[in-house]
């Protein structure tokens, strides 16, 4: 009790003299008091602001997430409508080299199944290589993931054809596996074709989320297979004719691939 009476004294003391100051003295020890802390105030708003920033960057990440995945959905769902037109066979991989990780796996299906080479391959309507090899009961699927796979692409935004050029993978074998990372080289829309006319390289500059399909041009794929999304887009060089970007698989991880779709070739080469 005498600690809290002591405290209110001290209190009331502090009141009573600061109604006797002059409006002068209040004045400049409001002033001061505003001094003082004004640091803390400005830390405090800074704080709440660099908040609301990382919010709002949280949140534009977000719906570019969401964006991206309900256009790959569109775009698998178009996909798959194609591919019921088309005979497909399934088969299962049976081996994987260590040292060709990134390149080539095996799979339970060849000449007996009626699998041709150059035939796609892909993960539900995703494509993910092409066979390159065709044995008795067994083939060989060469993966996009591959750098001697070079894929002819063209980006896909909202329904809009954009910027094509080509992917590349990286051959690395298990052990240096990077995340699978494709690269892509020649981007631009420099000449008009069936999918639009052409546009300025700043204009044709793709963004991250932007789907890849492909283009057909290469003989090899069908065009408008889903294949990947764009994942970082380099900045335009002084009197460049176009630019580079970086990509995934919209199958994703090809890592833990255990069964595969194969349809037939563009051209058959019996």
């Amino acid at each position: 009790m005498k600690k809290n009476a002591r405290s209110y004294f001290i209190l009331g003391a502090l009141i009573a003299f600061l109604l006797i100051l002059p409006l002068s003295k209040v004045k400049k020890i409001r002033s001061g008091m505003i001094t003082l802390f004004s640091p803390l105030n400005h830390y405090l708003f800074s704080k709440k602001a660099d908040e609301r920033e990382m919010q709002l960057h949280a949140l534009s990440l977000e719906n570019n997430r969401l964006r991206v995945q309900n256009e790959i959905l569109k775009e698998m769902v178009s996909s798959e409508d194609a591919l019921h037109e088309k005979e497909m066979i399934f088969a299962n991989v049976i081996f994987r080299e260590p040292a060709s990780w990134s390149s080539v796996v095996w799979v339970n299906a060849g000449q007996n199944k009626g699998i041709k080479e150059k035939s796609p391959v892909l993960i539900g309507s995703a494509l993910i290589g092409m066979i390159d090899y065709v044995g008795n009961k067994k083939s060989r699927v060469r993966l996009l993931t591959d750098s001697s796979l070079p894929l002819s692409v063209r980006a896909k935004r909202d329904g809009v054809y954009l910027s094509k050029g080509e992917l590349y993978g990286s051959n690395q074998p298990l052990w240096r596996s990077r995340g699978q990372k494709l690269k892509g080289v020649g981007f631009n829309y420099d000449y008009a074709d069936e999918k639009g006319p052409a546009q300025e390289l700043e204009k044709a500059f793709l963004q991250v989320g932007d789907l890849l399909v492909t283009t057909g041009y290469d003989g090899i794929f069908p065009e408008d297979l889903v294949v990947g999304y764009v994942t970082q887009a380099a900045p335009l060089k002084e009197g460049a004719i176009s630019y580079e970007i970086e990509a995934k698989l919209v199958a994703g991880n090809l890592d833990d691939v255990k069964m595969v779709n194969i349809i037939s070739p563009i051209l058959d080469p019996s």
